[in-house]
């Protein structure tokens, strides 16, 4: 990517990123979201998702309840999966 090229795009991100925002729909869940850990209880991706349910909670960020769920050996990549 040339320079020129490359300021264009850094001085213009701005808006073309609040551009797409605005045309995106509001996401609004109409019944309790349930955040799946494909590892143990205790793990660094288990205490990630409890982070994230917490701030989705305590700043009421969605209205209805989150759930975080594990079911460890899921980890397989889904295009593997029958």
């Amino acid at each position: 990517m040339s320079k020129s090229c490359f300021v264009w795009a850094a001085a213009f991100a701005p808006w073309i990123i609040s551009a797409a925002e605005a045309a995106a729909p509001a996401w609004k869940p109409d019944r309790p979201v349930e955040i799946v850990i494909n590892t143990a209880p205790g793990s660094g991706a288990d205490k990630a998702g409890r982070v994230i349910q917490k701030i989705l909670q305590e700043r009421r960020l969605i209205e209805v309840p989150v759930n975080v769920t594990n079911r460890p050996g899921g980890g397989a990549p889904s295009p593997t999966t029958t």
